[in-house]
């Protein structure tokens, strides 16, 4: 399994400073909130510099509404990320989504928020690189992990199977050295794990993730 650290923040300085203490990790999962979809915010991709960072994986997780949607989604594009992934609940245009990342040389991926069903139409996968399943409500840090997000990676898992499709299956919010092994055990291949991993000893925190999954 794949241990992904995360950075939400509104505050520049912060996002620097969390950025060194993950600097040793080859990839990095940033969360982009416009106070619209979920009541908080976050720094913007136009603010941040990736040029900075060396031989870095960077995720961009776009949380936003509908309306403000293509230009988030571009302005991550320009930024220089790796791997968009946007909720859902906000893409109107499933094919045009898709079609901006995929110009951009970009991969694709979808988060489905905690109390969003996971679709059965196998024809939203086909061309999705990547699924993130919220285990907790999307815009914030620290919550509780939901046992409602087991039953959906192992749905994602099925559905994978059944279909020969290729797409990973990532994890965001409250993972910790208790449940990583069950969510491992459902199928996913990646989880995202924010001031929980960003805290103390980063490299420390990380043998401790990997020993639990033994």
């Amino acid at each position: 399994m794949i241990i992904i650290p995360s950075i939400l923040t509104g505050k520049l300085d912060e996002f620097e400073s969390l950025m060194q203490v993950a600097r040793s990790s080859k990839g990095i999962h940033i969360d982009f909130i416009d106070g619209v979809y979920a009541d908080n915010t976050t720094i913007t991709p136009t603010e941040i510099d990736l040029t900075k960072y060396d031989n870095r994986f960077f995720d961009a997780h776009v949380q936003v509404a509908s309306d403000s949607l293509d230009n988030w989604v571009e302005e991550s594009i320009n930024a220089g990320f790796d791997r968009i992934i946007t909720q859902y609940e906000s893409i109107n245009q499933f094919e045009k989504y898709l079609a901006t990342i995929a110009q951009a040389g970009k991969i694709a991926g979808i988060a489905f928020d905690l109390n969003t069903d996971i679709p059965t139409n196998t024809n939203i996968y086909k061309n999705i690189q990547t699924v993130l399943v919220m285990s907790v409500k999307a815009g914030f840090g620290g919550q509780k992990f939901d046992n409602l997000a087991l039953n959906k990676i192992s749905s994602l898992a099925k559905i994978r199977k059944e279909n020969n499709l290729n797409f990973s299956i990532g994890v965001d919010g409250g993972v910790n050295e208790d449940n990583i092994r069950n969510i491992f055990q459902a199928g996913a291949d990646e989880v995202v794990i924010g001031r929980r991993l960003l805290k103390g000893d980063f490299n420390a925190n990380i043998l401790k993730y990997e020993k639990a999954l033994i």
